[in-house]
C-alpha cells in the first residue's frame, strides 16, 4: 500500500465519527481532498520539521486548510464552498497534521 494510500484510508477512517457528513462527502471527493491536502502538507514539512510546538502547528493547519480550499476550488472549478467541504477539509488536514507528527515520533 501507497503512502497516499494509506492516508486516503486513515482519513476515511478518522471521518467514521460523523457518519452523515462523511457519507455527503463521498469517498472519491474524500480521497481528492487527501491527495491536495497532503501535497499542500508537503510544502510545509520544513516548517513543521524545523522544531513545533502546539501554537505552531495550529497555525501551519490552518494555512494548510486555506491552500487545500484554494488549490480544491481552481481544480474542480468549484467557485463556492459548503460546509460539508469546509467540515471535511478542517478534518482532513487535521488527520493529516497528527498522521505526519505521529510518523516523526
Amino acid at each position: 500500500m501507497t503512502d497516499l494510500e494509506q492516508a486516503r484510508e486513515e482519513v476515511w477512517q478518522a471521518l467514521a465519527d460523523r457518519p452523515l457528513r462523511r457519507s455527503m462527502l463521498g469517498r472519491e471527493r474524500c480521497d481528492a481532498l487527501v491527495r491536495v491536502a497532503l501535497s499542500q502538507l508537503d510544502s510545509v514539512d520544513g516548517e513543521l520539521a524545523a522544531g513545533w510546538c502546539d501554537h505552531h502547528v495550529d497555525a501551519i493547519r490552518r494555512r494548510v486548510e486555506r491552500r487545500v480550499r484554494t488549490v480544491y476550488a481552481e481544480q474542480c472549478g468549484m467557485a463556492f464552498t459548503t460546509l460539508i467541504l469546509v467540515w471535511a477539509i478542517s478534518a482532513i488536514v487535521q488527520a493529516l497534521v497528527v498522521r505526519w507528527l505521529n510518523s516523526r515520533s
